[in-house]
Formats: structure tokens, C-alpha cells, sequence
């Protein structure tokens, strides 16, 4: 009898060991790492997708699976397809570039939405370059960031894709337009660099003329709706401006934007003779004047097109566009 009973106990706690392993193992969801995109120049992005899968496997909170495949969009229905092809309950995707690090998020218990976080490299300097060691470094800030939003459901809507509960009918266009925005986002930097060309009216004395400008200017974002910026236009004559610029708040999230700028600048020197416009006759006093900017974000670049208008010692308007760079 007491066999039996030792027998029997032996079986009963087994089973309660077997239970709870079980639900232990099922609770642990399968996360697949996706390559990473690196817009960094030091060409870590295999070594960085098998640093991150070794950090979560060994954190022993899920089961870590790789893949060579990237995702192919980024709407509801992309995601739908990738996670019925990789067979995996979440998804990252890591992306990393120059200024910071970023990380999205995709569950298949939610398809239609994502989770992201992202970390600037504070220390980066030119004294201090990004590394590959920096960057290690850096992934478990962004991935403690990414946890926080996914514990607080913070999540934001894919476009096409819709949230539980009552929706209000959203423009599957804006939504695309929302997250086209997001990802452009991450390549911004404060500090940024443009070329344009276009024209520029000159006027003075009387006499008006018009000619080809190319305009070089660098740019330094200090604010979310403000920036400064140095630069000069090359026509006829030399022309070194800057000019601060404001981000108006009603176009700020939305495609385009558009910005006012205010600017000043002086005429250093005549660099070519303008048929039909005197040499000489445009003055070497100052000019100040308001502008209007448009710009477009392109994914790592902006389109800019710009109308400046300056008077003082004659007027000076300039049409130009050109492109952005983050520097």
C-alpha cells in the first residue's frame, strides 16, 4: 500500500512538472530577426542581425529564429504575407544609421499594427566616430524602449490596417502618407546640407534682368519647427545669405510641408556680366526679405523648392529647387 501510494505521488508530481514546463514552453512566442537595414557605411548588418539574436536567446524569453528575406512593404497586407511565410509570432526589424538606432516591432496577435522606439547616438562626434562597438552598445536602450511601448500597447496603425475596437473611417492614402513619413523621420538629421538651382530676378536703378542661380546653403535644425541657415547664390554676383526658417505648425505632419523663412544677405562681387543688366548696377548694400519653402521628404533626402524675396540696396527674388541631405 504505501508502495502504491509513494507510486502514486511520484506520478501526481510529475505530471505538475510536466504541466507547468509545458505552459512555460508555450508561453515563450517564437521572434524572428529580419536583416537589418544599415545606413551607417560600416557594414554590420549580418553582424548586428546574429548580436541581436544572441542578446534575446540569451535573455531566454523567446524562441530566436533568423531570416535572409526583408519585408517587402509595410501595409497591413505586406505584414499578413510575411508572417505566414516566416512562420513566426513577432517580427523585428532593426534599423540603424548615422545619428541613431531604431527598432520596429510586428506581432502576429496584432497584424495590422507595429510598436517602434529609437535612441539618438548621444557620444558620436568627430573625435568619437560610430563603431560597430557603439553600436552593440546601444541596442539595449532601444530595446528596453521598444519593450516599455509594447508593455503600454503603444502601438501606432499600419497603413491599411485597422485597431480593435470602433474605428473612425481613416483615407487608406493618409495612412500611407503617415507612415511614409515615419520612416523618412529616421533618416533626419539636425545638421544638413542642400544644392538648388532656378533663377533669380534682379532689379536696380531702373534696370531689371534675369539670370541662372545656384544656391549652396547648410542647415542646422535647433527645434522641432525651427532652423537656421548659412549658405550663398552664385548668378552674376556673389551673394552670401542666411536666413531662419519656420515649420508651419498646420502643415507639420502633413505632405508637403511648408515652411516661412526670413532671411539677409549682401552682394560680395560681380562674378559675370548679365546681358541686358549693367555691370555694376546692383550695389553692395545689405538685403533683407521673407520666403516661402515647400518640402517633400523622399526617404533619406527632402525636395526642396524655394521662393525668396530681398530689398534693400535693389530687390533680388530666386525661384529655386534642389535637395536635402542630412549630414
Amino acid at each position: 500500500m504505501n508502495s502504491l501510494r509513494s507510486s502514486l505521488r511520484f506520478a501526481l508530481l510529475f505530471f505538475v512538472f510536466l504541466s507547468t514546463t509545458t505552459v512555460h514552453a508555450e508561453g515563450i512566442r517564437s521572434i524572428t530577426i529580419i536583416p537589418p537595414t544599415d545606413g551607417t557605411g560600416l557594414n554590420i548588418s549580418r553582424d548586428l542581425q546574429q548580436h541581436i539574436g544572441e542578446y534575446l536567446y540569451n535573455s531566454r524569453q523567446y524562441v530566436v529564429q533568423y531570416s535572409a528575406h526583408s519585408l517587402s512593404g509595410f501595409t497591413a497586407r505586406d505584414l499578413s504575407q510575411t508572417f505566414e511565410r516566416l512562420d513566426s509570432q513577432l517580427i523585428l526589424f532593426p534599423y540603424v544609421e548615422k545619428g541613431r538606432f531604431s527598432l520596429f516591432l510586428f506581432d502576429s496577435y496584432r497584424p495590422q499594427e507595429f510598436i517602434t522606439a529609437s535612441v539618438p547616438f548621444a557620444e558620436v562626434s568627430e573625435k568619437n566616430p560610430l563603431s560597430k562597438q557603439i553600436v552593440y552598445a546601444y541596442f539595449p536602450k532601444v530595446y528596453a524602449a521598444l519593450i516599455n511601448s509594447f508593455s503600454r500597447g503603444q502601438y501606432q496603425v499600419l497603413p491599411g490596417g485597422k485597431t480593435e475596437g470602433p474605428q473612425t473611417p481613416v483615407d487608406d492614402k493618409e495612412l500611407t502618407r503617415k507612415q511614409f513619413r515615419a520612416l523618412s523621420s529616421l533618416y533626419e538629421s539636425n545638421t544638413y546640407g542642400a544644392a538648388n538651382v532656378g533663377i533669380v530676378r534682379m532689379a536696380n536703378a531702373g534696370v531689371a534682368g534675369s539670370t541662372v542661380n545656384l544656391s549652396l546653403y547648410i542647415g542646422h535644425r535647433f527645434s522641432e519647427s525651427m532652423a537656421i541657415e548659412g549658405g550663398a547664390d552664385f548668378f552674376s554676383y556673389f551673394f552670401p545669405n542666411a536666413r531662419l526658417r519656420y515649420k508651419l505648425p498646420f502643415f507639420a505632419n502633413r505632405y508637403p510641408m511648408i515652411d516661412l523663412t526670413i532671411g539677409a544677405g549682401m552682394n560680395l562681387g560681380e562674378i559675370a556680366t548679365q546681358k541686358g543688366f549693367p555691370s555694376g548696377t546692383l550695389s553692395s548694400g545689405p538685403l533683407f526679405g521673407p520666403g516661402l519653402s515647400v518640402r517633400v521628404p523622399l526617404g533619406g533626402a527632402q525636395l526642396v523648392c524655394d521662393l525668396r524675396f530681398y530689398m534693400g540696396s535693389g530687390s533680388l527674388f530666386f525661384g529655386t529647387y534642389g535637395l536635402a541631405y542630412p549630414l
